[in-house]
């Protein structure tokens, strides 16, 4: 069958209402669409086939997806690493207690700052306190220019994660303010296809004081439930502004 591109599918997603976070539903379709034909082509029972099919449709099937973009965004971002006097933030990662940086020319030592909390909305059954804080790895997709980066991409679910749809406009503006590009090859529609902000400078975060936004899921605190709702969660200045010190002292 042959390789898969996931930058293809993940930039199909982005035209399909996704932003590549949070929500993707469509760069699932595609990539389930690419596989059909191989998929039937297999020797399994109906059974078996009509399982894998009923897998995609639920929950943790629709974030099939996100283990795609999480891992294309990793290997996208490394070869931004080690690269002298760079001030580029190759990766951000929670854990519900801490939030952290790595940043390009600092190599792989990590700035942290207290894990925000999580405003938004959740499921039925559930409230805003039993989540935790902010945690996961998959704020390596805004770490590449998606998710809460690129929010207008996704207006139903920019409304889902707490914001008017206005809102999502305007703080993804702010965005490009703290970043060194654009990527043409992920465009968002709804703002006539500029590329998605790439690019976290930490000197623009430190000196305009705009952080990135971040879209996130929420965990309930005692654990053994699904996700239980979602939002968005600001990092810390304390990554930027400890990163930055040290990029100085390394510098100069």
């Amino acid at each position: 069958a042959g390789g898969i591109n996931l930058k293809e599918i993940l930039a199909t997603g982005i035209q399909m209402g996704d932003e590549l976070h949070g929500k993707l539903d469509g760069t699932r379709c595609v990539f389930v669409s690419g596989l059909l034909p191989h998929i039937v082509k297999t020797d399994f029972d109906k059974d078996t086939l009509a399982q894998v099919g009923e897998y995609f449709n639920t929950n943790q099937g629709r974030w099939y997806g996100g283990n795609l973009m999480m891992a294309s965004c990793k290997v996208m971002m490394d070869p931004a690493k080690n690269i002298e006097y760079s001030t580029i933030v190759t990766a951000m990662a929670r854990n519900g207690v801490d939030f952290g940086i790595q940043v390009s020319g600092l190599g792989n030592e990590w700035f942290t700052g207290p894990a925000g909390t999580i405003i938004g909305y959740t499921f039925p059954g559930y409230r805003q306190e039993d989540s935790t804080l902010d945690l996961g790895d998959s704020a390596i997709s805004e770490t590449r220019g998606f998710g809460g980066m690129a929010a207008p991409a996704a207006p139903g679910h920019a409304r889902f994660i707490g914001r008017d749809f206005k809102d999502a406009i305007e703080r993804t503006k702010q965005m490009y303010e703290i970043t060194q590009t654009e990527d043409s090859l992920f465009q968002i529609p709804y703002l006539d296809f500029i590329g998605v902000p790439v690019g976290i400078d930490i000197r623009k975060v430190v000196e305009t004081g705009i952080l990135p936004v971040i879209n996130t899921g929420m965990a309930h605190k005692d654990g053994g439930h699904p996700m239980i709702g979602g939002g968005r969660a600001d990092p810390p200045m304390e990554c930027f502004k400890g990163a930055f010190v040290a990029f100085a002292k390394k510098y100069t």
